[in-house]
């Protein structure tokens, strides 16, 4: 009897922790063969992932990609410069014709670019065969400039051909590992998570979401706000909104894309495209593992088709479990790791990363993400010996850019953010999809929105107190700390909300494991596995 081999996708480097927490779920309960696929993978290596079959997320995007993935096919190298071609059948191809015209070609449109110089007519010869591709050859001044001169003509078939490549290799790496299901962190269309639910799914393959952060439409609207790619303009972009206004979103008086038009476009003809584009995991998964009631309603109001949804727990329930029953213990050692004051409340930073990078700061409140810095460094040193304060910055954060002057009662550490919650007095964040691990855990939180988006993920939970400026933050950081009666009861209303926000009771394995057996036997694979744990 075989195991279950179970594949998970992980395109960033943000759900990587969350991901690796899933797989060694799986692994533990149901003994599955794991198979990784993850965006460098050499940074993110651990120790624990030796217990996992590791692919890197370039092997789709080299030229050379390992031999034992692809044919070993001479003719589609010279068509092609690469071993993954386009599904083109050998018999209609007359390579010395195709070769000598690369050669005319590459002289006369050196500037082009290796996808148009090659690509393209090879995509013509699969579509239309040699006469076609010898016709458009001969009116090729014409036909040329105007597919490649033309922005979005270009845009569109560049697309096209780059979509048609990624499905190609997805498909044989599928065949190469042949998993009995797939689990990702999220199904977004900006990424290759919605092709590889698309090609799963024809291969009968399910695929399991399990979330790492809540959907918000405004995100993604808010980010993309002033790209004029982005805007729903042109003729190309009402031809979209026509036939697919789905892909059409109007946020602050303005009309915009999920994606450029010519993607949008190319998703939808290759059937890589979402019933809402603009909603994070509204695809085609065969479920959604939610962590709580709560986020199941968010869901429902979203949208989303009830018999999708399963509530399963936070990954991290059994370990909150833990912690809050033996926090007194864990937290003396957490405060003698880092050298901390006993007996002092401990206020937990999770850093927000820089926001500035690639997007309209016009409505943050600081200038830039140095200023942010040091505003969130003096209100945490204005504290004196009132607290000690742990920051913990987001995973895009590199050390060194927090390489700042701290005082004794303030330390920077990297130890996984769900083991500090349960142990924080109050924990401070800015929109970050951490802060329903501290609603479960009965912590406070200070919803510091230093950007200004106003998610309103959290606006019904009284233990969530948002602020937008600094001022505000440091007067309601005193206000916890000075007043007791104050912290009592944010405290008390925070843990009244605890169930409706996780479930703690240490048996999301059991859960997730059920899913997972459920959506595989639901798909008809008859392949008998071994579904125990671990030995």
């Amino acid at each position: 009897m075989s195991r279950l081999r179970i594949l998970l996708y992980v395109d960033s480097r943000v759900t990587f922790t969350h991901s690796l927490t899933a797989a060694e779920l799986i692994r533990e309960r149901l003994g599955a063969h794991i198979t990784l696929m993850l965006v460098d993978s050499g940074n993110n290596f651990a120790e624990v992932m030796k217990n996992y079959e590791v692919y890197d997320l370039r092997i789709l995007f080299r030229t050379q990609v390992p031999s034992r993935l692809w044919p070993k096919a001479a003719w589609i190298k010279d068509l092609l410069g690469c071993r993954a071609g386009l599904p083109i059948r050998r018999s209609a191809l007359r390579p010395n014709f195709l070769v000598a015209a690369a050669r005319r070609r590459a002289r006369r449109y050196a500037h082009f670019s290796a996808a148009q110089r090659v690509l393209i007519p090879s995509l013509l010869v699969w579509i239309g065969g040699v006469r076609f591709t010898r016709f458009v050859f001969k009116k090729r001044d014409f036909w040329i400039k105007w597919l490649l001169d033309t922005q979005k003509q270009g845009t569109f078939i560049r697309q096209l051909c780059f979509l048609l490549l990624l499905r190609n290799r997805i498909d044989r790496f599928l065949d190469e590992v042949k998993p009995d299901a797939i689990v990702l962190a999220e199904d977004n269309v900006e990424t290759l998570s919605t092709i590889f639910v698309a090609v799963a799914g024809k291969r009968s393959i399910p695929c399991i979401v399990i979330p790492f952060t809540i959907p918000n439409s405004n995100e993604p609207a808010r980010y993309y706000l002033n790209n004029q790619l982005y805007r729903a303009k042109g003729p190309l972009a009402r031809f979209v909104v026509w036939f697919w206004p789905k892909w059409l979103l109007r946020y602050e008086g303005t009309e915009l894309l999920r994606q450029p038009a010519a993607t949008a476009l190319c998703q939808e003809l290759m059937g890589f495209s979402s019933p809402a584009p603009w909603i994070l995991n509204r695809g085609k998964a065969a479920a959604i593992a939610l962590d709580s009631e709560a986020q199941s309603d968010i869901y429902l109001r979203m949208g989303f088709p009830r018999a999708q949804l399963r509530v399963i727990g936070d990954l991290n329930g059994a370990l909150f479990h833990q912690i809050l029953e033996n926090k007194r213990q864990l937290t003396a050692e957490l405060f003698g790791r880092h050298g901390l004051k006993p007996g002092r409340p401990l206020v937990l930073c999770g850093f927000p990363p820089d926001q500035y990078e690639g997007a309209d700061s016009v409505g943050f409140e600081f200038l830039d993400y140095h200023a942010l810095i040091k505003a969130w460094i003096r209100s945490f040193e204005d504290l004196g010996d009132r607290a000690n304060v742990l920051i913990r910055p987001h995973p895009r954060v590199r050390a060194d850019r927090l390489n700042v002057s701290l005082n004794s009662n303030i330390r920077l550490t990297w130890e996984p953010t769900a083991e500090l919650i349960p142990l924080s007095n109050v924990y401070v964040a800015a929109a970050s999809s951490t802060i329903r691990w501290a609603i479960a855990c009965g912590t406070p939180v200070i919803n510091y929105d230093t950007f200004r988006y106003r998610y309103d993920d959290f606006k019904a939970v009284a233990g969530v107190m948002p602020v937008e400026s600094l001022d505000e933050f440091r007067k309601l950081l005193d206000a916890f700390l000075d007043d007791p009666a104050f912290a009592g009861r944010l405290v008390a209303t925070q843990r009244s909300a605890m169930g409706y926000w996780g479930k703690l009771d240490g048996k999301t394995d059991e859960r997730l494991a059920a899913l997972l057996l459920e959506a595989v036997v639901g798909t008809g694979r008859s392949r008998a596995v071994w579904h125990g744990p671990v030995q």
